[in-house]
């Protein structure tokens, strides 16, 4: 399961689900690669997500009992790069029959120093960073949910999925964002269910506060291209019409 899930960004319940794994002798896979370099341990007030960005396991202060966890490099670190941890016998099984192990090849060396440099910035000034991106994404989602769309984020994490709920009036929202200078993710049908259709930010710590606030306005635009065609704004509603 993800760790941080890539629509939403909400986390899954480490705690409740390893508990699980060892009352049936069974192990939770965390794909964490959204996580990690964003959330860690002991998140507080000052910052919701955690410091170090050391993971969501470390996020809820639990341990590795009976979890493969798996740290990717490429979304917070921008390194194509992944690692594993995991017991010393879940190791040794790997290294027998992962097909993929023996067969692919190393990490592209520029991929490698590029990680060591971030890791450097991590360790230098990567929770001032995640203090700001936090900020960043509450801004952006108060921001969105003022102007009446709905948005399923319960932690703030910089994953920030805007329900549209028909493909059409999605493509017409994206045109409204890159008119605006705003190039996102779109997830139509089929790649969601049909009526799941969103709109998909990824606000990140090179953003500054003036560019949320143009996101915002954009949106303002979508919100009265959608009135107009007496599109509803949340789930609640087009189900209400339905």
């Amino acid at each position: 399961m993800d760790g941080a899930y890539s629509m939403t960004g909400n986390y899954a319940d480490i705690p409740t689900l390893s508990k699980l794994a060892a009352q049936y002798d069974a192990i939770v896979y965390v794909d964490d690669a959204h996580g990690w370099g964003v959330v860690g341990e002991r998140p507080d007030a000052n910052l919701p997500y955690g410091y170090k960005g050391n993971g969501v396991v470390r996020h809820f202060d639990w341990n590795y009992d009976n979890v493969l966890y798996l740290g990717g490099l490429s979304k917070a670190y921008s390194s194509l790069a992944a690692f594993i941890s995991c017991s010393p016998n879940l190791k040794s099984f790997f290294k027998a029959y992962a097909t993929p192990y023996d067969l692919s090849g190393p990490c592209p060396t520029a991929s490698l120093q590029s990680l060591i440099a971030a890791l450097a910035v991590n360790e230098s000034r990567g929770d001032s960073l995640r203090k700001k991106l936090y900020k960043l994404t509450d801004r952006t989602i108060k921001g969105l949910r003022d102007l009446g769309f709905y948005i399923d984020n319960d932690t703030n994490f910089p994953i920030v999925s805007v329900w549209i709920g028909d493909t059409e009036h999605l493509v017409k929202a994206s045109q409204i964002l890159w008119d605006n200078g705003i190039l996102i993710t779109l997830a139509p049908y089929p790649m969601v269910r049909r009526g799941d259709e969103t709109l998909r930010i990824t606000v990140t710590a090179s953003n500054e506060e003036d560019e949320v606030d143009n996101l915002i306005s954009a949106f303002s635009q979508i919100r009265d291209y959608l009135n107009k065609q007496k599109a509803p704004l949340t789930p609640l509603a087009a189900k209400a019409g339905g």
